[in-house]
C-alpha cells in the first residue's frame, strides 16, 4: 500500500507569510499547482482521497479527485495546529 502526502498550493496568505483562516481559498497561483499536481498523479491508482476540511485543502485533493476514479472524504482531524486567538485577528 501507498500513502501520497500533499501540502495544499499556496494562498495569498502563504505568499504573504500569515496566519489563515479555514476557509482561505487557494490563490490564483495555487490554483495552478493544484491542476499541476492533479495531472502529474492522475496515472495513479487510488482508493482513496483523504483530506482536511479546509478550504484550501479540499479545493487541492478535489483537482486529483476529478482526475482519478475514487472515494473522496473530508475529515477534521487533519487540520493544521489551531493557532487561537492569533487566527482571528
Amino acid at each position: 500500500m501507498w500513502i501520497y502526502i500533499v501540502r495544499h498550493g499556496e494562498t495569498d496568505g502563504n505568499r504573504n507569510r500569515i496566519v489563515q483562516t479555514p476557509d482561505t481559498p487557494l490563490s490564483v497561483l495555487g490554483q495552478k499547482q493544484a491542476g499541476q499536481f492533479a495531472r502529474a498523479y492522475a496515472h495513479i491508482s487510488a482508493s482513496h482521497i483523504l483530506s482536511s476540511d479546509y478550504a484550501r485543502a479540499k479545493s487541492t485533493a478535489l483537482a486529483l479527485h476529478e482526475k482519478i476514479d475514487c472515494s473522496f472524504s473530508v475529515h477534521e482531524l487533519l487540520r493544521e495546529r489551531n493557532f487561537g486567538e492569533l487566527r482571528h485577528s
